[in-house]
């Protein structure tokens, strides 16, 4: 009588554009074992491990088959090739200095999944709001950037200067007398 394995298998779910990786942690009888890998997507792999890409992001069912001697027993889990946003942002354009910039967030969301954001002002300030406002004390061109990141952990970031012009600076003279009351 042939023992049949018990099949196991670790993986690592990646973000669009990345391959997942999988890992066999089957319990396994004496002998040779061979490793049949069926991905969810019509795309097969052999090995103790290895890795997989999916066309589109999406939640996939990976199944393992794992033969020794003849013997064969499989296990299937669910993976996730998770979807990216496309961060992207508008601004207010030629502002001064102390004046509010209004940021609009223009971020293609993904296909599933939520999405939280974090500003980088350029000046060592941070919002996390969707679409933040921000003033600047100096006039000078600053990098703000936006990092999209999603719940799945799919992080993506775009970078824009943002230009600021020096505010006017009222200077008065005086002639050194002033006098009230006269007609």
């Amino acid at each position: 009588v042939k023992e049949i394995p018990t099949p196991n298998f670790t993986f690592t779910n990646a973000c669009e554009g990345t391959a997942l990786t999988f890992a066999d942690a089957s319990t396994l009888p004496p002998g040779a074992p061979t490793y049949i890998w069926a991905f969810g997507d019509g795309s097969t792999g052999a090995g103790a491990t290895t890795s997989h890409m999916y066309g589109l992001p999406d939640i996939y069912l990976a199944k393992l088959t794992v033969d020794v001697a003849g013997c064969a027993s499989s296990i299937s889990k669910y993976v996730t090739q998770a979807p990216r946003s496309v961060p992207d942002f508008t601004f207010t354009a030629a502002q001064c200095d102390n004046l509010n910039i209004g940021f609009t967030n223009a971020t293609t969301a993904p296909a599933f999944g939520t999405v939280g954001y974090n500003w980088h002002f350029g000046d060592g300030s941070q919002a996390a709001a969707v679409s933040p406002t921000h003033a600047y004390n100096v006039f000078n061109t600053f990098d703000v950037k936006l990092i999209a990141r999603t719940d799945l952990g799919c992080a993506d970031s775009v970078t824009k200067s943002v230009t600021l012009k020096e505010s006017p600076k009222p200077v008065f003279t005086t002639s050194g007398q002033a006098c009230t009351n006269q007609a």
